[in-house]
């Protein structure tokens, strides 16, 4: 018998779900007013320069980064001292790697 009242009778569970469930069926809901506008990002960063990385750097700037980060220099040092994130400072040090050994290649086929 004791069996039959436990799965007969609702649990505390379930009164609780039937009041939070009337709570927010009651609860006004805000509608997103239409008319407003939403800021879009702009194209620059916080410092005004252009997203694109060889617009930020000169050919210059992106040869010292690799030498120093060859030199020991940490990425994350890097990207705070040029100014520019750490994932362009892993770029630019994976496009460093690649273009030197498509050179140590083109020279070992020589």
């Amino acid at each position: 018998m004791e069996l039959a009242t436990a799965y007969l009778s609702p649990s505390p569970q379930i009164s609780a779900y039937e009041n939070r469930l009337l709570d927010l069926l009651t609860r006004p809901t805000r509608i997103p007013d239409p008319c407003a506008t939403t800021e879009r990002p702009s194209p620059r960063s916080s410092n005004g320069r252009s997203w694109a990385l060889d617009r930020r750097l000169t050919s210059a700037d992106r040869a010292a980064i690799v030498s120093e980060y060859q030199a020991g220099a940490t990425q994350k040092t890097l990207a705070k001292k040029y100014g520019i994130s750490l994932s362009s400072v892993k770029r630019l040090a994976r496009d460093a790697r690649r273009d030197l050994v498509r050179s140590r290649a083109g020279r070992s086929e020589e």
